[in-house]
């Protein structure tokens, strides 16, 4: 489906997007050798969502809104990676970091205290995008017709980067492409989606089945990660810029190492299929490839939906 909408929208280069995008461009690679001048991209919501900001409320999703119940305050400080050390007392001033967030009043205290300082965070984000910049010119991102390689849901990062974009005064043309998205707004941004389009599925067999299930959705979150922590901000070392990932939190390293094997069980099942195709007229289409995934539906245990459902929330606490 990738190469095909390449070829239609005559794309000139994939960025596929760091985490979600990681295993979407080995797959790629091994399918299609001849087109290898695509590349990853460093992204989170966290690194394109500071970087875009403008108020409080364009961060706020990621500072108080995401997954914060059940962290400690100082597990909600490291994660939005922020190096400020004047910051960071003040917040030690007015939080236990040893203290966990329980309650929508602890979500209030902690939005109350960044807004209180929106003129650091201000400077910050700034910065920040001074230095996507020079990371997103670094990797030509600013020429030709380019595709943005992510998971979806709502396009949050593809919008950021838009935004970050017109802050700069800098044109870009670039789509995004998708799992599946929700019904969102696109910003006049063109994008586009596999499995469900802007909150709507397609009705043949078996994309309606897969969308409505839970299980397979989350099945899918957890295969669209990697086996690394989130990319949270860049840094400038003497001849790059480089990647500044987040810290590993409680369970996490667990999930690392799941994922790990589900990598390896891919990659070695997609050069089965190479093989396979290589040595036939067989051609498996794309609806066709989907059916195993409606056959796993169908059959899951009541253990192994507990197990998807439990490393689901550590991907989705991990962005």
């Amino acid at each position: 489906w990738l190469h095909s909408e390449k070829l239609r929208l005559n794309i000139s280069k994939f960025y596929f997007m760091l985490r979600d995008g990681y295993i979407v461009k080995k797959v790629y690679d091994l399918l299609y050798p001849d087109d290898n001048h695509n590349v990853y991209i460093y992204g989170s919501r966290r690194l394109f969502l500071f970087a875009g900001m403008q108020e409080y409320n364009d961060i706020k999703m990621h500072v108080s809104g995401l997954h914060t119940f059940g962290l400690t305050y100082e597990q909600v400080y490291q994660r939005l990676g922020i190096n400020d050390t004047y910051l960071e007392k003040e917040y030690c001033k007015v939080f236990d970091k040893k203290e966990v967030v329980k309650t929508e009043r602890d979500l209030d205290r902690i939005d109350d205290f960044f807004r209180t300082h929106v003129a650091i965070l201000n400077s910050i984000s700034e910065k920040e995008r001074k230095r996507i910049v020079e990371y997103l010119k670094s990797i030509d991102f600013f020429e030709g017709n380019i595709g943005i390689v992510d998971l979806g849901w709502k396009g949050s990062m593809l919008k950021s980067i838009s935004k970050i974009c017109k802050m700069e005064d800098l044109p870009v043309s670039m789509s995004g492409f998708y799992l599946a998205t929700h019904e969102c707004t696109c910003d006049g941004l063109h994008m586009n989606s596999f499995l469900m389009h802007d909150g709507k599925y397609k009705t043949e067999y078996p994309f309606a089945v897969l969308v409505k299930s839970g299980y397979i959705v989350a099945l899918l979150e957890l295969v669209f990660s990697a086996s690394f922590p989130s990319v949270i901000n860049l840094k400038r070392t003497k001849d790059t810029i480089q990647p500044i990932y987040a810290e590993l939190f409680k369970g996490e390293d667990s999930r690392i190492e799941i994922y790990k094997r589900i990598e390896t069980g891919i990659l070695d099942f997609i050069k089965k299929v190479i093989d396979i195709e290589n040595a036939s007229t067989l051609r498996i289409q794309s609806s066709e490839a989907m059916l195993p995934l409606v056959h796993i539906d169908y059959n899951l245990s009541e253990r192994e939906k507990e197990y998807i459902y439990y490393f689901f929330y550590k991907i989705q606490n991990s962005r």
